[in-house]
């Protein structure tokens, strides 16, 4: 929606309030997708990292008979897990500040007003 008003910003009056309200909806709902997307890949590479690192630590053990010391100190699935709970952290508070403004009407009431304009601008051309 707010790509299809940006161009007529200079065309129709009242509308870039609008626009303005219609990209903050957009930028809280994409950094929210951000944060699915990245969720996603780092499930993806906590197994596909974490395999091999315990195939490179199994195949130690093996090579070593067992008597290999410890190796966990470059195992990438920590640090990997600590992003996701921060990433967790972040869509959540996404959430509930789209549950917020929803809550409080915001959308309903954005809904509302771009409806009118567009009644409002019918009829209108467009130079």
């Amino acid at each position: 929606m707010r790509y299809l008003l940006d161009p007529l910003q200079g065309e129709i009056p009242g509308i870039k309030p609008l626009i303005k309200e219609l990209k903050k909806l957009q930028d809280l709902l994409g950094a929210f997708h951000d944060a699915q997307v990245r969720l996603d890949w780092l499930a993806e590479t906590v197994d596909t990292l974490g395999g091999r690192y315990a195939q490179a630590r199994f195949g130690h053990l093996i090579e070593t008979g067992g008597r290999s010391a410890r190796i966990d100190a470059g195992d990438p699935v920590p640090a990997l897990l600590a992003l996701t709970r921060i990433t967790l952290r972040q869509q959540k508070h996404l959430f509930q500040q789209v549950l917020h403004e929803q809550r409080q009407g915001r959308y309903r009431d954005l809904i509302a007003r771009l409806r009118v304009q567009c009644v409002r601008s019918r009829g209108r051309t467009v130079t």
